[in-house]
């Protein structure tokens, strides 16, 4: 198994909590977020590697008819346990009716449990961590313990795993319809561990070139990769600018593939509107839309004023199971890009 030492600067870089939480237990789920489905646990190995993973299947399940597929992917310090607390994916399959799996960094790739998306290695099709990802995703989908939709299946995920949800929208648009991007980079933003360690403190390289960039990694299998994108303007492990690199890279790698998308000019998109989340102390939100010709909206911009780095209306931090990078005061990241990833259909 491929193995990467990184230095306390990187986990520093990437969690404020540091060296400690990553061998803190996460205690088992309770209280009013638990819900009545099943999580399963199981490892994937194939040519490329080998990941633990669990899944969820929702309470009153049935193999009747073909229901969506969503992975959620964590971020630095982060488990399958704690995203799922953090994000209540669970809570919201049991309402719609859909499968969440969540794939599990090994502390043997990487101490900090970061996904490796600064690895050239970790960059491509038919290699490193997109490989193994794709490879559960694919395996879930024949297992006939579920029926899944394969047009329907996506990718999201925050920090690390939201830069590791892009890489894989990128090298795989035959498995991910959509992509959910929380506070993360833009495809190959940072191909060294210097590079992303530069990152944490400016801006990663022109996205109008990195939008060139993903669409030449989508090679043959290059199509329209819908992207929804929320990023705090007071992330301080990410900087904000990071989330509008990614909005302009996605818009323009989906110009190239989409000859019906021309919109890929950040400053106007073809709507906008601004709002209070409807919680308790809730943020101000701007969501921006970039549409195509038939004014289907294909890449979209949430930011969510004076949030830090966290899933934006999320599960209260550091209780019942989630961890500190959760923020219930924003629009509902969960929530907003489910609904997204239902108006994306792959092959629609």
């Amino acid at each position: 198994m491929k193995t990467i030492s990184i230095p306390l600067a990187l986990l520093v870089a990437f969690s404020s909590v540091g060296l400690v939480s990553l061998f803190r237990t996460v205690s088992k789920r309770s209280g009013p977020w638990v819900t009545p489905g099943t999580t399963s646990e199981f490892t994937y190995s194939g040519t490329a590697g080998s990941r633990d993973y669990n899944v969820y299947t929702p309470n009153g399940y049935t193999t009747t008819s073909s229901v969506p597929l969503v992975l959620v992917i964590h971020g630095c310090t982060e488990t399958p346990s704690s995203i799922a607390a953090d994000s209540r994916f669970d809570a919201l399959a049991d309402k719609e009716q859909f499968i969440v799996a969540y794939p599990s960094q090994s502390l043997l790739a990487n101490p900090g449990r970061c996904w490796n998306w600064f690895l050239l290695d970790d960059q491509a099709r038919g290699s490193g961590e997109p490989a193994i990802i794709a490879g559960i995703a694919q395996t879930i989908q024949n297992n006939t313990a579920w029926n899944i939709d394969k047009k329907r299946t996506y990718v999201v995920g925050l920090s690390t795993g939201a830069a590791m949800s892009v890489i894989l929208g990128v090298t795989y648009p035959d498995v991910f319809a959509a992509i959910g991007v929380g506070s993360g980079f833009q495809y190959k933003s940072a191909t060294t561990l210097a590079g992303a360690l530069a990152q944490n403190v400016g801006p990663g390289p022109d996205p109008v070139q990195q939008g060139h960039v993903a669409f030449q990694a989508m090679g043959s299998y290059a199509r329209r990769v819908p992207a929804i994108v929320f990023h705090g303007t007071a992330d301080s492990i990410v900087p904000e600018i990071h989330g509008q690199e990614v909005t302009i890279s996605m818009a323009v790698a989906n110009s190239l593939a989409d000859p019906s998308f021309t919109n890929t000019d950040f400053n106007t998109p073809s709507s906008t509107v601004t709002m209070q989340a409807p919680v308790p102390d809730g943020y101000t939100y701007s969501a921006a839309s970039w549409s195509d010709i038939n004014g289907k909206p294909v890449v979209q911009f949430y930011q969510i004023y004076d949030m830090n780095h966290a899933w934006s209306g999320g599960a209260p931090p550091s209780v019942n199971g989630a961890d500190i990078f959760t923020d219930p005061r924003g629009p509902s990241f969960t929530d907003i890009t489910y609904k997204f990833f239902l108006d994306n259909v792959r092959g629609a």
